[in-house]
């Protein structure tokens, strides 16, 4: 066998090598490229439920300021919503967050999914009051990336999946890791709703908010329970 051959030989090899090594660096890159985008919407989703976690934490204050007037008032197993910001999605029978003055003058209400957010309240039997923290609006989330953002919320986490494995829990918000579930339909209240493909955070009243009384009538201010709190004004629903 002559040189040439030999050279040949192996110049044919290192062609096959470097085109398996082409197509290896092509798969990885392209493998890396996914995980990229991955993370990067994985990110956007914590982004999400933070945004949600902030307004649960201002929900909560404002149980624990309001929620006495807010038993009091709000009927008995019916849904009423509201909206965060001053134009944002919600009946009007109470007044925003915003107006209340429990989240910042001019808080921008949206996320990188083009969600806004609405609040509904519901009171059961024995003065137990809820309210749900929603997005509403804006694109849709995998199932997936709703879990993503329960699981980021913690206990108080919660959403509506597109494509559920039980089919009877398309009609169901789920809270995290099963600890909690809401039939859809009693919360919705002012056209607004949890749909499909979107999170929610769970608050419940705060014991030990106190109440003050500034007339006679129905026109009642709140103080917090604490000091950081801002004292709430408004016409209760009758």
């Amino acid at each position: 066998m002559g040189a040439g051959t030999i050279t040949r030989r192996r110049t044919g090899v290192s062609i096959v090598e470097a085109a398996i090594g082409v197509g290896i660096m092509g798969l990885m890159m392209g493998s890396m490229s996914a995980q990229q985008a991955a993370s990067a919407r994985r990110d956007r989703v914590w982004a999400a439920a933070e945004r949600l976690r902030e307004l649960h934490g201002w929900t909560t204050r404002f149980l624990d300021a309001g929620g006495v007037t807010l038993q009091r008032s709000l009927p008995v197993g019916e849904a009423v919503s509201m909206a965060v910001s001053r134009d944002g999605p919600g009946e009007g029978s109470l007044p925003s967050l915003e107006e209340s003055g429990f989240v910042p003058e001019g808080y921008r209400d949206a996320n990188s999914f083009g969600h806004r957010h609405a609040i509904v309240l519901r009171q059961f039997q024995g003065g137990n009051l809820t309210a749900l923290v929603m997005q509403v609006e804006g694109r849709d989330l995998s199932d997936a990336e709703v879990g993503q953002a329960m699981q980021r919320l913690g206990a108080v986490g919660g959403g509506r999946l597109r494509s559920p494995i039980k089919p009877s829990d398309a009609a169901l918000i789920l809270g995290q890791g099963g600890g909690w579930s809401l039939p859809a339909a009693e919360w919705t209240a002012g056209g607004v709703q949890l749909r499909p493909g979107r999170a929610a955070a769970r608050a419940t009243l705060v014991t030990g908010a106190r109440l003050r009384s500034t007339q006679p009538g129905n026109s009642t201010t709140i103080g917090p329970a604490g000091p950081a709190a801002p004292a709430l004004a408004f016409d209760v629903l009758q």
